[in-house]
């Protein structure tokens, strides 16, 4: 019997559901303990599936997903549409433990997702954020598929030397001449934990929320609180100033493996005309290689400002398919309103 009526992780024991997820940061229990406590727009369910050897897959869905639209179409949406993901991730909501292979579970947690679907009354379910390897499962059980917005991940190497030599020629001339310009206007750069800059940040991510992003702000000040608490060893702010002001800071997240670049935040005014969010990204990448970290994942957004400092942008899916299933048939005829959809889908990373 799977309890659908988990509406907080606290339900549910840190040990047997981190034995699935421990490996992806932003689906372990802390970090979903962070986003109840922090994010304001997250009504999870929570589902566990276990047997004699114990958990074997977990699934999330958010009651009350947003999309960019507002009115009349965004309560569509929410009310005919319920989707199997997270904020903040670029990774499937729904994920089996280590060693168990997607494809050998998929009929348990097809049936899982058409009981919860039916029970919260929305008759499409889709699953946001599937990767490639993935995409074969879904499709063996029925479910239809468009592309989402691509994952950006940076791989590095041992050295600063040979992480320049992999740019193209045009890429390390660019970052010679705004290497340049920032020494003109006296850019220079702080780096340690999140601590008490949360009050001096947010403003700067507020700033960037405001014009790139539909909606207010998903978390407040207290979200960082939370983020300390959670990951007191594992938050870093990289800050950057043109001359004594505060012109730029990313807020990123490292387990040793990997470093997410969680979110950015800009002072325009003085972030433009100094090139900082360039600066800050070649300072990450600096500091990266210096702690040996190799992989930094950044991101849905800013693709061509990213691959130019070495990025590759990995595909991820949005698969989806009536809980009733006669309706299956006449979804394999909407495609075009599916890929309206995925891109309506709000991006989980700033």
């Amino acid at each position: 019997m799977i309890n659908m009526e988990n509406r907080t992780i606290q339900n549910l024991d840190e040990k047997r559901w981190d034995s699935v997820n421990g490996n992806i940061l932003t689906l372990t229990h802390r970090w979903l303990r962070l986003l109840e406590t922090g994010w304001r727009r997250f009504e999870p369910r929570y589902m566990l599936l276990e047997n004699d050897q114990g958990a074997y897959a977990s699934i999330i869905v958010n009651a009350i997903e947003t999309f960019k639209n507002r009115g009349v179409m965004e309560w569509i949406y929410r009310h005919f549409i319920l989707v199997f993901g997270t904020p903040c991730t670029t990774t499937s909501s729904i994920q089996t433990r280590p060693g168990v292979p997607l494809v050998s579970v998929m009929p348990e947690i097809v049936e899982t997702m058409e009981k919860v679907s039916r029970k919260e009354k929305r008759p499409l379910m889709a699953v946001s954020n599937v990767n490639a390897s993935e995409l074969s499962a879904w499709q063996q059980a029925g479910f239809l598929a468009t592309r989402q917005m691509a994952m950006n991940i940076l791989d590095l190497p041992s050295t600063y030397e040979l992480y320049l030599a992999q740019l193209r020629p045009k890429d390390r001339a660019e970052l010679r001449r705004i290497h340049k310009r920032g020494g003109e206007l006296d850019v220079h750069f702080e780096i340690g934990s999140l601590a008490e800059d949360g009050e001096k940040i947010f403003p700067l991510l507020k700033e960037v929320y405001s014009n790139h992003v539909v909606g207010d702000m998903p978390f407040s000040l207290k979200f960082f609180d939370g983020l300390e608490r959670e990951f007191p060893q594992q938050t870093l702010v990289l800050k950057g100033f043109v001359g004594s002001k505060l012109s730029g800071a990313f807020l990123c997240i490292f387990d040793g493996s990997m470093l997410w670049w969680f979110v950015a935040g800009l002072d325009y005014e003085t972030a433009r005309p100094s090139y900082m969010y360039f600066l800050l990204i070649d300072e990450m990448v600096r500091w990266s290689i210096q702690h040996g970290i190799p992989r930094i994942f950044g991101g849905l957004t800013n693709d061509h400002e990213k691959q130019r400092h070495g990025f590759h942008a990995e595909e991820l899916w949005f698969c989806y398919r009536a809980s009733i299933r006669p309706l299956n048939q006449l979804l394999s005829m909407a495609l075009p309103f599916a890929r309206q959809l995925a891109q309506k889908h709000k991006g989980t990373q700033i």
